[in-house]
């Protein structure tokens, strides 16, 4: 699948990147076109899945899920609005 006209992130280039620690998941907003693009990893984007007219997948070479652009974001979700909640992994004694 082709990568849809609206994107905005460009794949990395390939190279010496350092994937050993996790990036920040970053939600980016572009209101010229109502697009939300939420990014999970700085992996190279290797395909591009269409969930529907509205919602792309990126996925990495390993099919691993790179990050999630949805068009007419504010009409599809609650943006502006985000609400960030982080739970702590505990392990049973």
């Amino acid at each position: 699948m082709h990568d849809p006209p609206h994107r905005y992130a460009a794949p990395l280039p390939k190279g010496d990147q350092d994937h050993s620690q996790p990036s920040a998941m970053k939600i980016k907003y572009f209101k010229d076109t109502d697009t939300a693009l939420l990014e999970f990893s700085d992996r190279p984007i290797q395909e591009t899945q269409a969930v529907n007219e509205n919602i792309y997948l990126d996925l990495d070479a390993d099919g691993n899920l790179v990050s999630i652009t949805i068009e007419h974001a504010t009409h599809t979700t609650t943006l502006p609005e985000v609400v960030v909640q982080q739970f702590d992994h505990q392990v049973a004694p």
